[in-house]
């Protein structure tokens, strides 16, 4: 470093100072990126870890570099409600810093805890933000009045958006920002965007699009694989490793590296869908997440940031809402299940505007559908098997129809013992061979394929 040039640390205190004054959200989103990209070796490993303790996570808060601090916060939830809820009085002892903003939103995003005993959490959590006043909660107070307390206890919701809805006023505008700090932001914001580039020269975004759009191209991968291993990335031993097992399955030494490569680096490898998939869902396949099912409560700027990663192109199954599942970066998902039991037509589904890759596809049916939908459904070439579930009318209404018609597996789901009669004669009326099994709660219908051995 050039004498008399900043350190790091300089710079981001000095960004500080200016937020706090103006608790702008441009100098908030620089400040968390700026400090990310001059972690230290050991924050790295705290982001992957699920192993630092409560005891640990304090003597650590009470070191911590200023640039590191990120790093600590992304573990902050981990834990039980009093060990949160300790942590966040700690940070409360901090000078102001959005950073902190940023994990307490994560933490009610997630909501890990909704029990009475565990009010205590939120309670901190609410007064932290008050007093760090970042004006980028308000949004939060919003999403949660709109569409954040689905799935939360009715008690629990109530008294959560009371808590939310006192902290709104308390929140101010943001302060302008002068020319000097203007070009400021420019100009760090320009350093910090340069992409990194393999000695072949290539970018690595240009890499993981190419790799990523064809994920059976396993020279792409390859490829890929060397180029992070080259930039110190995990992944790319990640890659070599499973792809190494794909001919050697059984060999014990890469089966214990792929899960210890899993265990640090997880939640970095899943990027931004770590907050919103269901973890016991995961599986992954040459490096990325290839299957995953997405939480019931995904808010709307989650998954906006999620519907831009190019990772999307390496998924094959999922489940999750349909803003999810018709995403175009998923150009090579071939089995797909809608979360939502009643999500309001099924018209964006079956008159998508460009061709879909789904071979398997689940939904259930919303009240009030339209069975003419099913007709001259052009956008699911490739659907080999079609799982609904619906009340009995809707599904006897929806069997005589092109698009149920042509498939050669069908199953009905979550359907009552009443239904094989009203099968029969959807079956009788389409002229299809077969007949009806009942069996754990879904219905397989023989003559489009053995979906369900009877």
């Amino acid at each position: 470093m050039a004498p008399g040039q900043p350190t790091p640390t300089d710079t981001l205190e000095h960004l500080l100072q200016l937020w706090r004054a103006s608790k702008h959200p441009r100098l908030a989103e620089l400040i968390a990126a700026f400090a990310r990209a001059h972690e230290s070796r050991e924050a790295l490993a705290w982001r992957d870890s699920d192993k630092l303790g409560a005891a640990e996570w304090t003597a650590a808060l009470a070191e911590v570099d200023l640039l590191d601090l990120g790093a600590l916060l992304s573990v902050l939830g981990k834990g039980t409600a009093g060990v949160v809820a300790n942590r966040i009085s700690l940070l409360a002892q901090l000078e102001p810093d959005p950073r902190i903003a940023d994990a307490l939103h994560a933490l009610i995003e997630a909501r890990a805890w909704t029990s009475t005993g565990a009010r205590k959490v939120w309670t901190r959590t609410t007064s932290l933000l008050a007093a760090l006043a970042d004006p980028r909660t308000r949004a939060l107070v919003d999403t949660y009045a709109h569409e954040g307390a689905a799935g939360d206890s009715r008690d629990f919701a109530v008294w959560m958006h009371e808590r939310l809805q006192k902290l709104a006023p308390k929140l101010p505008e943001p302060g302008p920002l002068d020319a000097e700090t203007d070009a400021l932001i420019e100009r760090l914001l320009a350093g910090l965007a340069g992409p990194a580039r393999s000695s072949a020269g290539d970018s690595l975004p240009e890499l993981l699009a190419h790799s990523l759009a064809r994920p059976d191209d396993l020279d792409a991968r390859l490829v890929l694989a060397d180029a992070l291993i080259e930039l110190g990335d995990a992944r790319g031993e990640f890659i070599q490793v499973q792809i190494a097992r794909e001919s050697a399955p059984k060999d014990r030494k890469l089966a214990a590296r792929e899960k210890q490569l899993l265990a640090d680096h997880r939640d970095r490898f899943l990027g931004p869908l770590e907050p919103i998939v269901r973890k016991g869902s995961l599986e992954f396949a040459r490096g990325f997440v290839s299957a995953c099912e997405l939480t019931d409560n995904v808010y709307a700027h989650l998954l906006e940031s999620v519907l831009a990663d190019e990772a999307l192109g390496n998924i094959r199954s999922a489940s999750g809402p349909l803003a999810f599942l018709l995403a175009p970066k998923l150009a090579n998902l071939r089995h797909a299940r809608v979360h939502e039991r009643e999500f309001p037509s099924t018209e964006p589904l079956l008159r998508c505007d460009r061709p879909l890759p789904f071979e398997s596809l689940a939904f259930a049916l919303p009240r009030g559908s339209d069975p003419a939908l099913f007709d001259d459904c052009t956008c699911l070439p490739k659907l080999r098997r079609l799982a609904l579930r619906g009340n009995n009318a809707l599904l006897q209404a929806v069997l005589s129809r092109a698009l149920v018609a042509r498939v050669p597996e069908l199953v009905l789901e979550d359907v009552t013992t009443t239904l094989p009669r009203l099968l029969r004669a959807g079956l009788e009326r389409n002229d299809k061979p077969g007949m009806v099994g009942l069996r754990k709660g879904e219905v397989g219908i023989h003559g489009w394929a053995l979906a369900l051995d009877v």
